[in-house]
C-alpha cells in the first residue's frame, strides 16, 4: 500500500498552482520525481558506507539474493543489479558459516584461475562480474550469496478518471497502482526539492518544513 505519493503530489500540485496558476499532469511529476530519485541515488551509492547516514539512506535498496552457478560457473546477475555489497556462499552444513567470494578484476581474472599454486578453491574462492553474468572457481561452489544494491522502483501516482479529471488511486488506477518512493521519509523533503527544480517550480524551506510538520500529523 503506498503511503507517501498522494501527499508528495498533493504538495507539488499545490506549489504549482500557488506559483504558477496550473495543474501539472501527474505522469509529468512522477517523471521529475522518478529523475530526482535517479539523481539522488547515483550520488549516494558511489559513497555507500562513507557515513552512517548515506548507509542508512541507502539500505532500504539492499537485498540478498541465492544464486545456483551452473556447470560452467556462470550465475546470472538480477537485472535490478547496480552496486555489490557482499558476496560469498554458504558451505552444505547449515550451521557453519558463510565464506566470502573475492571479487577479481578482468585484467588478473585469467591468471588468477590458471594459477598452479593457490588454485581457487571451497576455502578460497573467487569470482569476476561481467556484463550480465558473474563467473565463479571453483564451478562446484554449490551456491552464491549475493547482496547488492538495486535500482529504486519507480515512483507513480495511480490515478482513475472522472470525466476527464484525474483522481488518486491506491490500487487500480488506469495507469497501475500507486508506487511510494523507496527512500526513507526523511529524504522526502530533498527529493521533492529537486523535483520542483526540474518541474521549474521555485520551493522554499518553510514550504518544506510545512510538508515535514503535516506529514508528522498523518504518521
Amino acid at each position: 500500500m503506498a503511503t507517501y505519493i498522494q501527499g508528495i503530489h498533493t504538495f507539488i500540485q499545490s506549489l504549482a498552482k500557488k506559483e504558477r496558476g496550473v495543474f501539472l499532469e501527474p505522469d509529468q511529476i512522477d517523471e521529475s520525481l522518478n529523475r530526482a530519485s535517479f539523481d539522488m541515488y547515483k550520488e549516494e551509492y558511489r559513497k555507500y558506507e562513507a557515513t552512517q547516514e548515506i548507509t542508512d539512506h541507502m539500505r532500504v535498496f539492499k537485498t540478498t539474493v541465492s544464486l545456483t552457478p551452473d556447470v560452467s560457473g556462470l550465475v546470472t546477475i538480477p537485472a535490478d543489479y547496480v552496486h555489490l555489497v557482499k558476496i560469498g556462499y554458504q558451505p552444505a552444513v547449515a550451521t557453519e558459516e558463510q565464506v566470502g567470494i573475492k571479487i577479481i578484476d578482468d585484467a588478473h581474472w585469467h591468471d588468477r584461475i590458471n594459477r598452479k599454486t593457490a588454485v581457487p578453491s571451497l576455502d578460497s574462492p573467487v569470482g569476476n562480474i561481467q556484463t550480465t553474468t558473474l563467473e565463479v572457481r571453483p564451478k562446484t561452489l554449490p551456491n552464491v550469496k549475493l547482496t547488492y544494491l538495486k535500482i529504486p522502483a519507480t515512483i507513480k501516482w495511480g490515478y482513475t478518471l472522472t470525466g476527464s479529471r484525474p483522481v488518486y488511486a491506491n490500487t487500480g488506477g488506469v495507469n497501475g497502482d500507486s508506487v511510494d518512493p523507496e527512500w526513507p521519509p526523511i529524504t522526502h523533503t530533498s527529493l521533492m526539492a529537486r523535483a520542483c527544480s526540474y518541474l521549474a517550480l521555485t520551493i522554499s524551506d518553510p514550504e518544506l518544513l510545512q510538508y515535514s510538520e503535516a506529514k508528522k500529523q498523518t504518521e
